[in-house]
Parts: structure tokens; C-alpha cells; sequence
């Protein structure tokens, strides 16, 4: 699955660079976001399953840690693009990144091909949708974790947004997010994985979103405050939401891939 993923996304990419209608333009995303779907409902399951006994949740650290490294080296080199302002470096964008999907394909050709099997007998499988709805403890792990996706959706999208146009702060703000962000988790994500080792699972979880709910009231208090205040407000708040996005993630990572199917 994460091969085909990747192949879904470079193909996706690639095909930008031919297509000239809204209808072409509009399957190929179709086909990129298929594709991204598609990895991050298959990547989980594949780190669960090929890491050794007790290193999972590192792994799971160390992975989100280097993608947001990836996420600040990609801002940077989309915002020389942006500035440069040509279709020719806008193009070259488009192809480094179908040459990257068409790379981490060939790299998860070395990837041991490992089939998930039930540690359950078939005579006590109980299935359909009456078990998964009655099951209080994994709809307590749901709701968790779609409100831990609500609050990483907030950097990519709520808080620029806040910054620039209800704040009115400079652009330089937004950009300044992210590159708070990605460099406190890039740094820090492993080494406070490592610490968390022997802690509760749902203390860790607890921890993450009082850190989120403590910057969003930090970025609310925001709104009364000066440009330069305002300015120190916002770029504080990421400081103090970072730590819940390097808690949060490779516990609940840790935790969906911890059902008896994958151990």
C-alpha cells in the first residue's frame, strides 16, 4: 500500500506538468490526495509492524521528527519558488517532487514485505458495527484523536489565517510559525519520546492537549494587544503548542497500532 501511494503521488505530480483544463488539474489532485490517503492509512501499520519490541513509540518520534524537517526544508525552497515567481520554477517544484515520491517508492522496495496477522482465533472474532460502536474505550481513543487532528489541522490552516488577516500582522508572522514549529519538533520530538519512557499513556495525552488548550488562549489574548505585543503573543503560543504536537504523536501513533491484529 505504501508503494502504491507513492507511485500515486509522483504520477500525480508528474501529470501537472501536461495538463491544461480544470478537469485535468482537478482529477490530478484527485489522484495525489488517493494517494496521500492512502500512505497515511498504511504507514502506521507498517512502522507497527516492523520495529522491535519496545522501540515502536521512537520510531514513531523519530518519524515525525524528520518529517517536519522535511516540512521546513519544503517551506523554504517553495518560498524561493514563490519569490523567483516563474513558471519555470514553479515547474521544477512540481517535478522534485514526483522525483521524491518516485524515490521513496524505490526505497520501500528494500522494505520486508510483512503480512499483518490475527492474534485472534476465528471462533472469537466478533464483528460488525454494533461491537465497534459499544466498545466505549475505543471511542474514547476516536474522539481523542480527532480532536488531537483538529489541533494540528489549526497550524496549517487556522493560524496563519488568524495571524495575518484578523491580527493584521505582517506576513513574516505566518512563515515564522512554521518555522518555530518544525525546529522545536524537529530537535526536540526524540528526545522527549525517549523521556516519556515508563509514563501513562493517557497522562502523555492529557499533558498534549493542555498544552494546546494553553496556546490557544495565549493566541486569544492576542486580539487586544499591540502589533509587537500581538506579534510575541502568537509566536509564543507556537512555542507552547509544539510540545502537545510532540507529545501527542507518537503516543496516539503508538496507541492505534497497538491493537491485538498488529502485535
Amino acid at each position: 500500500m505504501l508503494q502504491v501511494a507513492n507511485l500515486a503521488q509522483g504520477v500525480g505530480f508528474a501529470a501537472y506538468l501536461v495538463v491544461d483544463s480544470f478537469t485535468g488539474v482537478l482529477l490530478s489532485t484527485v489522484l495525489v490526495s488517493v494517494g496521500r490517503t492512502a500512505f497515511w492509512g498504511s504507514f502506521g501499520a507498517t512502522v507497527a509492524v516492523i520495529s522491535r519490541p519496545g522501540e515502536r513509540g521512537l520510531w514513531f518520534g523519530f518519524l515525525g521528527a524528520l518529517r517536519n524537517v522535511g516540512f521546513a526544508l519544503g517551506g523554504l525552497v517553495s518560498g524561493l519558488a514563490i519569490s523567483i515567481g516563474t513558471e519555470t520554477a514553479y515547474a521544477a517544484i512540481v517535478v522534485a517532487n514526483a522525483v521524491s515520491y518516485a524515490l521513496a517508492y524505490l526505497l520501500l522496495r528494500a522494505v520486508p514485505n510483512t503480512v499483518v496477522h490475527s492474534t485472534y482465533d476465528a471462533g472469537e472474532r466478533r464483528e460488525g458495527w454494533g461491537v465497534v460502536l459499544r466498545d466505549r474505550r475505543y471511542g474514547l481513543l476516536v474522539l481523542t484523536q480527532a480532536a488531537f487532528s483538529m489541533s494540528m489541522m489549526a497550524l496549517n490552516f487556522a493560524m496563519p489565517i488568524y495571524a495575518t488577516e484578523t491580527l493584521g500582522l505582517p506576513g513574516w508572522v505566518a512563515g515564522a510559525l512554521f518555522t518555530i514549529n518544525t525546529v522545536m519538533v524537529g530537535c526536540g520530538q526524540g528526545l522527549l519520546v525517549r523521556s516519556l519512557t515508563g509514563r501513562v499513556r493517557n497522562r502523555v495525552l492529557l499533558v498534549a492537549n493542555l498544552a494546546f488548550a494553553a496556546s490557544y488562549v495565549v493566541l486569544l489574548g492576542a486580539t487586544r494587544a499591540s502589533v509587537v505585543a500581538a506579534t510575541l503573543l502568537v509566536l509564543g503560543g507556537v512555542a507552547i503548542y509544539s510540545p502537545g504536537e510532540m507529545l501527542g504523536g507518537p503516543v496516539l501513533a503508538d496507541t492505534g497500532a497497538s491493537s491485538p491484529d498488529l502485535v
